[in-house]
């Protein structure tokens, strides 16, 4: 039943966290508080370097106490977080906002994935993690679709700051929802305490030393890594191309159902996934259309924007499934945080290309020098990953 009880929680206490509706405005409200597009940008890095360093030990934290306190006490900040963006009005008021979201971010990483496997492995359907985690996913996305499909009416009707004190109350919501959460039995309580400091140690290791692991979840950091700018920035680009404000959350809305259904689809692709070629084409094919989207006309290349999106659903699934199942309980949130790290490292490189780029062209432009460089960058693993398989 505390499962059950668990799982619906955390479905809630999800929709009640994605109901933003300022999402589909979000870059044009930044703007209008003076905030450039270098400007946020920098506030982006300024995130990434906080994620970099408080993932591990907030990964640590939910591993050795209790994985019910950390996600409340990520909900709170995650309120305060929206607090502040409202009264914001200049870059450090931004940057305090993004700090306090770093911090919300680090605390759900990896433990509201590790809760949720512990709850089904708590009684004995923990192989039905993937299936939960790809609804759990599914509804993610499904309630930002709402959002942002609302949102660009919403803005135009009641004015942009309103949809932020709609988070507000929202996320205060999921606060409570959140306390009634309990931590659910871990399949090695009793034995041996963790020493300090080597969940950072078991966490690289099982990552590194697991090919089939290690291929999954390099696959799913450059994914992820390239499109952090491609989903930021998309509104601003709708808006350089004279789209008005009202299909901004129509696009992103068909977007994200189209990481729904990758979500929903990652299981049924693991089975894909065991060739050898699964990876490399989806994230080379992935990393083309985002070089294609920069250099076509809008209507041809927003028409490519839901394979992206399905791919990023689908890997991040398969990744997160696959690193869950091999971790034991003891360093399970850690070894998706050092997995989350490794994502927001790539992030934080690109970021400051990105930048770059957008200041001497434009947003399209951009998202097409960050997809050829994460192209280079995946082309040599994978044949760094090829040397050494011969070697061996």
């Amino acid at each position: 039943m505390r499962t059950h009880r668990n799982i619906r929680a955390i479905v809630v206490a999800t929709i009640l966290q994605n109901l933003v509706f300022a999402y589909a405005i979000e870059r044009l409200f930044w703007e209008s508080r003076s905030m450039s597009v270098q400007d946020v940008v920098f506030t982006e890095i300024i995130y990434v370097v906080l994620i970099l360093v408080l993932e591990v030990p907030a990964g640590i934290v939910a591993d050795r106490g209790s994985r019910r306190a950390v996600l409340i006490t990520a909900s709170i900040f995650s309120t305060l977080e929206f607090v502040l963006i409202l009264f914001a009005t200049r870059f450090a008021h931004f940057a305090a906002a993004v700090s306090v979201a770093a911090i919300s971010s680090v605390l759900v990483s990896g433990t509201r994935n590790a809760l949720v496997f512990e709850s089904l492995a708590e009684t004995g359907d923990a192989t039905r993690f993937p299936q939960v985690l790809g609804r759990l996913e599914a509804v993610d996305s499904a309630t930002v679709i709402v959002a942002l499909v609302a949102g660009g009416f919403l803005a135009e009707r009641f004015g942009m700051p309103a949809l932020y004190w709609v988070a507000i109350f929202a996320n205060a919501a999921a606060v409570a929802v959140h306390l009634l959460i309990a931590d659910a039995a871990r399949d090695d309580r009793g034995a041996k305490p963790t020493p300090h400091g080597s969940e950072l140690r078991l966490g690289l290791r099982l990552i590194v030393t697991k090919p089939r692991l290690l291929a999954a979840l390099v696959a799913g950091i450059a994914v992820g890594g390239s499109i952090t700018y491609f989903d930021e920035f998309l509104t601003l680009h709708l808006r350089d191309v004279a789209m008005p404000v009202w299909s901004f959350g129509i696009v992103l809305g068909g977007a994200y159902a189209a990481r729904a259904a990758g979500a929903l689809a990652g299981e049924r692709l693991e089975i894909l996934a065991e060739r050898s070629w699964f990876f490399p084409l989806a994230v080379l094919g992935f990393l083309a259309i985002q070089v294609f989207f920069g250099s076509v006309g809008t209507a041809v290349g927003l028409a490519f924007v839901a394979l992206l999106y399905f791919t990023w659903g689908a890997l991040d699934v398969i990744a997160v499934s696959r690193l869950h199942a091999a971790a034991e309980s003891s360093y399970r949130a850690t070894a998706e945080s050092v997995a989350s790290q490794l994502e927001q490292a790539v992030a934080l490189v690109f970021g400051i290309l990105f930048g770059v780029a957008a200041e001497r062209g434009t947003i399209a432009s951009a998202i097409s020098v960050t997809a050829l460089a994460t192209g280079v960058v995946y082309l040599g693993y994978l044949v760094a990953s090829s040397l050494r398989a011969s070697d061996a």
